[in-house]
């Protein structure tokens, strides 16, 4: 739900809503101020709206999902077993057929 909230916020803060910001309080002494100081108000949103987004998107992820390293090459270390019982980290193709070793007579 905090989340949720962040990131309602953060639309309400987005840099390209002040002017319908401003048509809502046209005639009150924040609108007055805004259009003096719009540069500074418009950093200012800018600022506010990305540090709420941040904060939103991170707390909807997963708390198990951890943050990808784009630049680690991709594996697979998910141990599946074949049919020996054996761990060997690597998964088969779903149409190989892995044969058991044979016992020795």
């Amino acid at each position: 739900m905090k989340g949720y909230l962040l990131l309602a916020l953060a639309v309400v803060t987005c840099p390209c809503h002040l002017p319908i910001l401003l048509a809502l309080v046209t005639g009150t002494a924040l609108a007055g101020v805004v259009g003096q100081h719009f540069g500074l108000v418009l950093g200012a949103l800018t600022v506010i709206f990305a540090v709420l987004l941040l904060l939103g998107l991170r707390a909807l992820r997963p708390a198990h999902a951890p943050v990808r390293d784009e630049s680690a090459p991709e594996r697979d270390t998910d141990p599946v077993a074949d049919h020996s019982g054996v761990h060997t980290g690597r998964r088969a193709a779903p149409h190989t057929r892995v044969d058991r070793p044979r016992e020795p007579r």
